[in-house]
């Protein structure tokens, strides 16, 4: 970080650490939709527990939350879908 801090950082551009910076990329957006499956799996429960016990309220607003999260692992599949597949693509061809 120090290197980077000063300036006098370079980037190394060769083709094996682009390669591996478009692999980086995949990995962060594997573990974010990874986090979103999670956040979305413990609210479906917690929104079916809540209508169990008849906590409709709470049922209400943890169903907005969940939309929420179903809607932002939409956008990071189609994000992964379109931009880190097609870098992939790129690398192949």
């Amino acid at each position: 970080m120090e290197l980077i801090v000063r300036g006098s950082f370079q980037p190394d551009w060769s083709a094996a650490n682009i390669a591996e910076m478009r692999f980086a990329v995949f990995e962060i957006a594997a573990a974010a939709q990874a986090v979103e499956y999670y956040e979305i799996t413990r609210c479906g429960m917690l929104v079916a527990l809540d209508k169990q016990l008849g906590c409709s309220d709470c049922a209400t607003v943890l169903a907005e939350t969940l939309a929420g999260e179903k809607a932002t692992d939409e956008k990071l599949t189609t994000r992964a879908e379109t931009k880190v597949n097609s870098n992939a693509e790129l690398e192949s061809a």
